[in-house]
């Protein structure tokens, strides 16, 4: 295993970056926004985890989320029409589900499965989910499995499905890689030291040339000073491979210093994509951060023109946002046209809805950037209603949960989904919204 150290930016330098509350630059997009869509109800207790795909064709869509408390069942929600009707898989003794379609269509779904000792559980439908194939395993215990597909033009595994997450053990990651459309799969386990071993897979990439990015929060170290709570050390990273994952350069990108004293927002997720930029290829990877309080969090974007060897310094995002709020979850998202997508939750506070007299209301915002995430375009709100939290208080610290991913269409216009709670039902609803921005 290599492990390469990118040289970064002194923490304390980047903290005064982030405490002049420096701005994101504008850049001129017009936002033209769909109706919103209300595909199905999840459980209050899924960490307000849902993760919408879609296929090649542009109107079969797939929305995954857990649908019932405890850790104990899953649900895809899937359209054939572009989110006219919707219809519900139901998978029972699981969680943490991720899915993915491949170019030819086909529908790949991961989950933890329950009922098989936590080893991933695997679901694969032919036709984008009108039918299903035997439920089975992939040969590996992980936390957090997370899917992609190799689409490169220029690669020789074009097509390859890729799995990876945390090896329950705490002993490193593991990534299952199938060539042959998830009839089989190979598992190769990679230790990755102290600081990373216990940390999480957030998401996976795959490059143009078939090199696989695979973005990893880290361990988190509990800073006392004089016996005292004192914050978290978060150690970030990005796992690339360029054999299909037999074999892992470790890069690693410094760590994220969060304080106990923090203003609104932050959390934990890491965002990583890559997209066409000129003649070559660009790698993002964005985090949310807390600051200081009174601030509120804000976001911190990398990128790499080299495949993800070597890494930008991080730069401080502060979109603009109603006073009083703060940046929660985020995920990086990007289309063939060459436009950066980033959505993100925003919330008034992380105090615990037990503590809260009231439960403030959140949003869900997205901001675009034509120049490869120099500058973006000013946030513009998906939600046409303020969402309040839940009266259960679930999940009130961690807004975002542990996944929220977008996906883009084949016209350029991106796809968003949330979880919302408007109706204020127990359950919480899944709305999408499709945004072109021009």
């Amino acid at each position: 295993m290599r492990i390469h150290q990118v040289p970064v930016q002194s923490l304390l330098v980047v903290m005064v970056l982030l405490v002049t509350g420096l701005r994101v630059p504008a850049s001129e997009f017009t936002a033209v926004l769909g109706d919103e869509i209300a595909a199905g109800e999840c459980h209050p207790e899924n960490q307000y985890q849902c993760d919408v795909r879609a296929a090649p064709d542009g109107r079969t869509w797939a929305v995954t989320a857990k649908s019932k408390t405890k850790e104990t069942e899953t649900v895809v929600l899937l359209s054939a029409d572009a989110g006219v009707t919707w219809r519900a898989r139901v998978v029972p003794q699981s969680s943490d589900p991720d899915c993915i379609f491949a170019e030819d269509g086909s529908l790949h779904v991961s989950v933890i499965s329950k009922r098989d000792k936590d080893r991933v559980g695997y679901l694969r439908s032919p036709d984008g989910g009108l039918t299903w194939d035997e439920r089975r395993t992939v040969p590996c215990a992980v936390d957090h499995p997370h899917l992609a597909v190799d689409r490169g033009a220029a690669s020789e595994r074009r097509g390859a499905i890729y799995l990876a997450g945390r090896l329950f053990s705490n002993k490193g990651v593991a990534v299952a890689t199938s060539l042959d459309g998830g009839d089989t799969w190979t598992v190769t386990k990679h230790d990755l030291g102290a600081q990373l071993n216990k940390g999480f897979v957030q998401n996976v990439a795959v490059a143009d040339d078939g090199t696989l990015l695979i973005g990893i929060r880290g361990k988190n170290n509990i800073l006392s000073k004089n016996g005292s709570y004192a914050g978290n050390s978060v150690h970030l990273a990005v796992l690339r491979s360029d054999d299909g994952g037999a074999s892992l350069q470790v890069v690693k990108l410094g760590t994220l210093d969060q304080g106990a004293n923090s203003g609104p927002g932050g959390m934990f997720p890491v965002s990583l994509a890559l997209h066409r930029l000129g003649a070559g290829e660009r790698a993002y990877y964005l985090t949310s951060n807390k600051r200081p309080a009174p601030q509120p969090a804000g976001l911190w974007l990398r990128h790499s023109d080299d495949l993800g060897q070597t890494w930008s310094e991080p730069r401080a995002l502060h979109p603009s946002l109603p006073e009083g709020l703060g940046v929660g979850q985020a995920d990086l998202v990007t289309n063939d046209q060459g436009l950066v997508c980033i959505r993100y939750y925003a919330t008034i506070s992380e105090v615990s809805g037990e503590k809260d007299p009231q439960y403030p209301p959140y949003y869900v915002y997205a901001m675009a950037s034509a120049d490869g995430g120099m500058t973006f375009s000013e946030p513009v709100q998906l939600n046409t209603q303020a969402l309040p939290f839940s009266p259960w208080g679930y999940q009130r610290r961690v807004l975002g949960g542990d996944q929220n991913f977008s996906c883009a269409l084949p016209d350029g216009s991106f796809l968003f989904a949330w979880t919302d709670t408007r109706s204020k039902h127990p359950n919480y609803q899944i709305y999408l919204r499709r945004v072109r921005f021009e």
